[in-house]
């Protein structure tokens, strides 16, 4: 997997591109006081509390893939009026990892996300 435009000049959009052409993007654009991010680990964080999680180089990351049989939707009350979907990555010879996008905020800026499979929508909505 690779990740686009993290630190770069269009740092309010990230995208994540696994070998199989499975797109995950997601909208971090600043509009007030949410706190709009992404982290990953290595466990799926369903009670939706944000975590800092764990750094992985890109070359760690290289041969992960989207399972795309897995995907999560998660509430909680730290989240506010926002919430958090999770993605699962594998790899044959690691634990998978979990990516979560999460927005918490007061319910006025929300954050669109895509997920797409060889250009095919596969989930599509805002946190």
């Amino acid at each position: 997997m690779k990740i686009f435009n993290e630190n770069e000049k269009w740092s309010e959009k990230v995208n994540f591109v696994d070998e199989n052409n499975v797109l995950v993007g997601y909208d971090l654009a600043q509009d007030c006081c949410e706190n709009a991010d992404y982290f990953m680990q290595r466990e799926p964080q369903l009670d939706g509390y944000i975590k800092d999680g764990d750094t992985y180089t890109e070359d760690f990351l290289a041969d992960f893939s989207f399972d795309t049989e897995y995907f999560e939707e998660v509430s909680s009350n730290d989240l506010e009026d926002g919430g958090m979907v999770i993605f699962k990555l594998d790899n044959e010879d690691e634990e998978s990892i979990y990516l979560h996008l999460f927005n918490a905020h007061n319910g006025y800026y929300g954050h669109g996300f895509t997920a797409e499979i060889r250009g095919v929508k596969w989930q599509d909505d805002v946190l």
